[in-house]
Protein backbone atom coordinates (compact mmCIF):
# COMPACT_ATOMS: atom_id res chain seq x y z
CA UNK A 1 0.00 0.00 0.00
CA UNK A 2 1.29 3.45 -0.90
CA UNK A 3 1.30 6.14 1.81
CA UNK A 4 -0.48 9.50 1.62
CA UNK A 5 2.91 11.21 1.67
CA UNK A 6 4.05 9.25 -1.38
CA UNK A 7 0.77 9.95 -3.19
CA UNK A 8 1.09 13.67 -2.47
CA UNK A 9 4.70 13.58 -3.63
CA UNK A 10 3.74 11.83 -6.87
CA UNK A 11 0.98 14.38 -7.51
CA UNK A 12 3.42 17.22 -6.85
CA UNK A 13 5.94 15.71 -9.25
CA UNK A 14 3.31 15.12 -11.94
CA UNK A 15 2.08 18.70 -11.62
CA UNK A 16 5.66 20.02 -11.45
CA UNK A 17 4.98 21.84 -8.19
CA UNK A 18 8.14 23.51 -6.86
CA UNK A 19 8.56 21.50 -3.67
CA UNK A 20 11.30 22.74 -1.43
CA UNK A 21 12.63 21.81 1.97
CA UNK A 22 12.90 24.56 4.57
CA UNK A 23 15.29 24.73 7.46
CA UNK A 24 14.04 27.41 9.80
CA UNK A 25 15.03 29.17 12.96
CA UNK A 26 13.23 30.79 15.89
CA UNK A 27 10.33 33.01 14.92
CA UNK A 28 8.73 35.98 16.59
CA UNK A 29 5.30 37.29 15.75
CA UNK A 30 1.63 37.09 16.39
CA UNK A 31 -0.11 33.84 17.37
CA UNK A 32 3.18 32.03 18.04
CA UNK A 33 3.38 29.77 21.06
CA UNK A 34 6.96 28.59 21.32
CA UNK A 35 10.31 29.34 22.96
CA UNK A 36 10.19 33.14 23.29
CA UNK A 37 6.93 34.63 22.20
CA UNK A 38 3.53 35.92 23.22
CA UNK A 39 3.50 33.61 26.23
CA UNK A 40 6.51 35.46 27.62
CA UNK A 41 4.91 38.81 26.85
CA UNK A 42 1.62 37.80 28.44
CA UNK A 43 3.30 36.42 31.54
CA UNK A 44 5.45 39.52 31.88
CA UNK A 45 2.50 41.90 31.67
CA UNK A 46 0.75 39.80 34.36
CA UNK A 47 3.77 39.73 36.68
CA UNK A 48 4.25 35.98 36.24
CA UNK A 49 7.66 34.32 36.29
CA UNK A 50 9.60 34.02 33.03
CA UNK A 51 11.30 30.62 32.87
CA UNK A 52 14.64 30.62 31.05
CA UNK A 53 16.46 27.36 30.27
CA UNK A 54 19.88 26.90 31.86
CA UNK A 55 21.89 30.11 31.96
CA UNK A 56 19.85 31.69 29.13
CA UNK A 57 22.86 31.86 26.85
CA UNK A 58 21.53 29.46 24.22
CA UNK A 59 21.77 31.28 20.89
CA UNK A 60 19.06 31.28 18.26
CA UNK A 61 18.66 33.14 14.99
CA UNK A 62 15.33 35.00 15.10
CA UNK A 63 12.96 35.92 12.29
CA UNK A 64 9.61 37.69 12.24
CA UNK A 65 6.90 35.21 11.26
CA UNK A 66 5.61 37.24 8.28
CA UNK A 67 9.12 37.26 6.80
CA UNK A 68 9.16 33.48 7.18
CA UNK A 69 5.80 33.20 5.40
CA UNK A 70 7.13 35.36 2.55
CA UNK A 71 10.14 33.06 2.24
CA UNK A 72 7.87 30.03 1.92
CA UNK A 73 5.77 31.82 -0.71
CA UNK A 74 8.83 32.87 -2.72
CA UNK A 75 10.28 29.35 -2.65
CA UNK A 76 6.91 28.03 -3.84
CA UNK A 77 6.98 30.50 -6.74
CA UNK A 78 10.68 30.59 -7.66
CA UNK A 79 12.42 27.70 -5.89
CA UNK A 80 14.07 24.72 -7.52
CA UNK A 81 12.30 21.39 -7.16
CA UNK A 82 13.45 19.48 -4.05
CA UNK A 83 16.04 22.11 -3.17
CA UNK A 84 16.75 22.88 0.48
CA UNK A 85 16.62 26.53 1.56
CA UNK A 86 17.78 27.86 4.90
CA UNK A 87 15.45 30.58 6.14
CA UNK A 88 17.31 32.75 8.63
CA UNK A 89 17.05 36.26 9.96
CA UNK A 90 20.68 37.30 10.54
CA UNK A 91 19.55 37.95 14.14
CA UNK A 92 21.49 35.62 16.40
CA UNK A 93 20.70 36.45 20.01
CA UNK A 94 20.92 34.67 23.34
CA UNK A 95 17.56 33.70 24.85
CA UNK A 96 18.23 35.85 27.92
CA UNK A 97 18.88 38.83 25.62
CA UNK A 98 15.44 38.29 24.07
CA UNK A 99 13.83 38.33 27.52
CA UNK A 100 15.59 41.62 28.33
CA UNK A 101 14.42 43.12 25.02
CA UNK A 102 10.83 42.07 25.79
CA UNK A 103 11.05 43.62 29.27
CA UNK A 104 12.49 46.88 27.91
CA UNK A 105 9.95 47.08 25.09
CA UNK A 106 7.01 46.42 27.43
CA UNK A 107 8.29 49.17 29.74
CA UNK A 108 8.43 51.56 26.77
CA UNK A 109 4.99 50.61 25.41
CA UNK A 110 2.93 50.40 28.60
CA UNK A 111 1.47 53.83 29.36
CA UNK A 112 2.25 55.61 32.61
CA UNK A 113 -0.32 54.67 35.22
CA UNK A 114 -0.93 51.20 33.75
CA UNK A 115 -0.66 48.85 36.78
CA UNK A 116 1.08 46.25 34.64
CA UNK A 117 4.07 48.56 34.19
CA UNK A 118 5.34 48.01 37.74
CA UNK A 119 5.01 44.23 37.29
CA UNK A 120 7.47 44.25 34.37
CA UNK A 121 10.97 43.77 35.81
CA UNK A 122 14.00 41.54 35.69
CA UNK A 123 12.80 40.01 38.97
CA UNK A 124 10.44 37.88 36.86
CA UNK A 125 13.34 35.96 35.26
CA UNK A 126 13.54 32.43 36.67
CA UNK A 127 16.26 30.07 35.51
CA UNK A 128 15.07 26.47 35.10
CA UNK A 129 17.02 23.29 34.41
CA UNK A 130 18.06 23.06 30.80
CA UNK A 131 16.60 20.28 28.68
CA UNK A 132 18.90 17.31 28.20
CA UNK A 133 20.68 17.55 24.87
CA UNK A 134 19.51 21.14 24.32
CA UNK A 135 21.62 22.69 21.58
CA UNK A 136 23.70 25.64 22.72
CA UNK A 137 23.42 27.35 19.34
CA UNK A 138 21.35 27.02 16.20
CA UNK A 139 23.06 28.63 13.23
CA UNK A 140 21.65 29.04 9.76
CA UNK A 141 23.28 30.49 6.66
CA UNK A 142 20.46 31.85 4.46
CA UNK A 143 22.79 32.95 1.65
CA UNK A 144 21.37 30.57 -0.97
CA UNK A 145 17.75 31.71 -0.59
CA UNK A 146 18.86 35.32 -1.09
CA UNK A 147 21.09 34.52 -4.07
CA UNK A 148 18.68 32.19 -5.88
CA UNK A 149 15.27 33.61 -4.99
CA UNK A 150 15.97 37.14 -3.79
CA UNK A 151 14.43 36.65 -0.35
CA UNK A 152 15.77 38.34 2.73
CA UNK A 153 14.08 39.40 5.96
CA UNK A 154 12.35 42.77 5.89
CA UNK A 155 11.47 43.23 9.56
CA UNK A 156 14.19 44.32 11.95
CA UNK A 157 14.22 42.23 15.13
CA UNK A 158 13.23 44.92 17.64
CA UNK A 159 10.46 46.13 15.34
CA UNK A 160 9.15 42.54 15.14
CA UNK A 161 9.08 42.38 18.95
CA UNK A 162 7.30 45.75 19.08
CA UNK A 163 4.67 44.64 16.52
CA UNK A 164 4.16 41.38 18.42
CA UNK A 165 3.63 43.19 21.73
CA UNK A 166 1.25 45.66 20.07
CA UNK A 167 -0.73 42.72 18.68
CA UNK A 168 -0.78 41.13 22.14
CA UNK A 169 -2.25 44.28 23.68
CA UNK A 170 -4.94 44.35 20.98
CA UNK A 171 -5.81 40.63 21.43
CA UNK A 172 -5.48 39.90 25.13
CA UNK A 173 -8.70 37.84 25.16
CA UNK A 174 -7.26 35.51 22.52
CA UNK A 175 -4.06 35.18 24.54
CA UNK A 176 -5.98 34.27 27.72
CA UNK A 177 -7.73 31.51 25.76
CA UNK A 178 -4.49 30.08 24.42
CA UNK A 179 -2.70 30.07 27.77
CA UNK A 180 -5.42 28.27 29.66
CA UNK A 181 -6.44 24.63 29.83
CA UNK A 182 -4.37 21.97 28.06
CA UNK A 183 -1.71 24.36 26.82
CA UNK A 184 -1.22 25.76 30.32
CA UNK A 185 -0.80 22.22 31.69
CA UNK A 186 1.79 21.43 28.99
CA UNK A 187 3.64 24.67 29.77
CA UNK A 188 3.78 23.92 33.49
CA UNK A 189 5.06 20.39 32.86
CA UNK A 190 7.70 21.51 30.35
CA UNK A 191 9.10 24.26 32.54
CA UNK A 192 8.44 22.69 35.96
CA UNK A 193 6.71 25.84 37.09
CA UNK A 194 3.31 27.10 37.96
CA UNK A 195 2.28 29.83 35.55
Amino acid sequence: MISDVKVNLLIALACKLPLGHFIQIGKIGVRLIGTVNLRHMGHTAQGKKLPVYGDGKNVRDWLYVEDHAKAIDMVQEKGRLFETYNVGGHNEKQNIEIIHIILETLQEMLPEGDPRKELVSEDLITYVEDRKGHDRRYAIAPDKIKAEIGWEPETMFKEGIRMTIKWFFEHEDWMKNVTSGDYQKYYEEMYNTEA
